[in-house]
């Protein structure tokens, strides 16, 4: 869309007067069907078209349908928090890989845990303690790692 000087009589694509020669007038280029098509206006139509369209449909914010909740956290709250729930991924990635074998092995009797797997079993549980501590202080553990809906904080405002 811009603004020119008309150069021959043309019409207005709104009102279907002519435009007269050496006026101004909108010209805009439409493709349709890969065809272009050139729509030419007065300002003073155009104008008021795009008054009545604003007024038939009134602007007005986004509302939600759905979906989840905000806990309400701060700017730094929440970078912390999705850092957490980032090294909590990383955590249960590392010893339980998705298609091979767990780093840990946690079947059968625990006296028949080798001194390794007991080994990784004490440092797994030593991060997660430490990552699900920090994430109660910024929202609580989400459902999808093992959190009730109890536990997630959700602040009211």
């Amino acid at each position: 869309m811009r603004i020119t000087w008309s150069r021959r009589k043309t019409i207005c694509t709104l009102c279907r007067e002519d435009i007269v020669a050496k006026i101004q007038r909108l010209d805009d280029t439409v493709r349709n069907n890969n065809k272009i098509r050139r729509l030419h206006y007065h300002p003073e139509c155009y104008m008021s078209y795009i008054k009545a369209w604003v007024e038939k449909h009134p602007y007005s914010p986004l509302t939600s349908n759905g979906g989840r909740p905000s806990l309400g956290l701060t700017d730094k709250e929440a970078k912390v928090r999705k850092q957490l729930l980032s090294n909590l991924n990383s955590l249960r990635r590392y010893y339980f890989p998705t298609g091979s074998e767990a780093r840990i092995n946690l079947q059968g009797n625990i006296e028949t845990l080798t001194a390794r797997d007991l080994r990784r079993f004490k440092n797994y549980t030593r991060r997660y303690v430490a990552i699900t501590t920090a994430l109660e202080e910024v929202g609580g553990l989400p459902e999808s790692h093992g959190g009730t809906p109890e536990t997630v904080r959700r602040r009211l405002s």
